[in-house]
């Protein structure tokens, strides 16, 4: 076949070689603009195509550390699937009421390592509010409610002052926010009673049945306030209903007095002042003015000699006394 070629070749003349050679050259020349075009031409396509999207969440504004996720905060967003980070929240109401592990700049997208996983992760300091402190108080089974008080419930706060004469109660705050009662925090009520539930099966007690230490939220003012009023009374708390018909009440004071005597009762029932005694009053001096004579037993008489005065005179006796008149003296 080659040598056939090579025979037709030869016998083409130069003109003829001409032609067949630029109609070589126009075909490949066609060929190779063909399929330049169609790389340009995909080239062009796959740059109009748009990459694939994801839906995830962002935050809208900035989020600080501790602070609860709430859903004013999220916003849904379409972003290209390869610049998606491992770990982005796609679904907005899972992670509603999650406490920020770090700071959230606005505008980036929430990822599940950037939140506590919890509230039991975060722990009583991802429960307070941002502008309160939490303060504990001492609380009994009366004071606290009988334990009716739940962590998560808002009371107020009673003072409660009294002495041997009076008792005075003082509102001294109003719907508090009790963040927890003993060690049971807000959002950890189910998993207490769970544990309730299974020691009364056992017939054992679990701690925090009976309450004695109230931990509030309080603006920092009203902490001291509670602190100071814990040294010099007893605080009472009072549960306040969900929906009160009032939020704050007024006339906050009350002051009761006894009814008895002021004065303290002695042992044997009467004023402790006012005890009578059966011993005689003493002797009072004479009308006159001159002391009465202190009584003396009878005597036996004494017999003495004269007395060296000037009048001279025999021995008189007087019972005992002496008696002068002028310049002589009598016994």
């Amino acid at each position: 076949m080659f040598d056939r070629l090579s025979y037709i070749f030869n016998e083409l003349r130069p003109k003829q070689l001409l032609i067949l050679a630029g109609a070589a050259a126009i075909i490949m020349f066609s060929i190779l603009y063909i399929a330049l075009s169609n790389l340009v031409l995909g080239t062009q396509q796959s740059a109009n195509v748009e990459p694939a999207m994801r839906e995830v969440i962002v935050a809208s504004t900035d989020i600080l550390p501790m602070e609860v996720i709430q859903q004013g905060m999220l916003e849904r967003k379409q972003v290209p699937a390869d610049d998606v980070p491992a770990g982005a929240v796609t679904d907005m109401s899972a992670i509603i009421g999650s406490i920020a592990k770090q700071d959230i700049a606005a505008g980036e997208v929430v990822t599940q390592d950037k939140l506590h996983g919890g509230f039991e992760e975060a722990g009583m300091a991802g429960i307070i509010p941002p502008d309160c402190r939490a303060v504990s108080v001492k609380v009994s089974e009366i004071t606290g409610v009988s334990g009716f008080a739940k962590s998560g419930n808002y009371v107020d706060v009673l003072l409660v002052e009294k002495n041997n004469t009076e008792a005075k109660t003082t509102m001294l705050l109003q719907n508090v926010l009790l963040l927890g009662v003993n060690n049971i925090m807000m959002y950890d009520e189910p998993a207490a009673s769970d544990k309730k539930e299974d020691s009364a099966k056992k017939g054992t007690k679990v701690k925090g049945d009976t309450p004695s230490v109230a931990t509030l939220a309080l603006l920092p003012p009203d902490a001291l306030k509670l602190v100071s009023a814990a040294k010099i009374g007893e605080i009472y708390l009072m549960l306040r209903p969900m929906h009160p018909k009032t939020a704050y009440v007024g006339d906050t004071d009350y002051t009761l007095a006894s009814s008895g005597d002021s004065g303290s009762v002695g042992a044997g029932g009467g004023p402790s002042g006012d005890v009578s005694t059966s011993v005689p009053a003493p002797v009072t001096a004479a009308s006159s003015g001159r002391p009465a004579p202190a009584f003396q037993p009878p005597s036996s008489p004494v017999t003495t000699g004269v007395s060296s005065s000037s009048g001279g005179g025999g021995p008189v006796s007087a019972g005992g006394f002496e008696i002068i008149q002028g310049d002589q003296t009598i016994r």
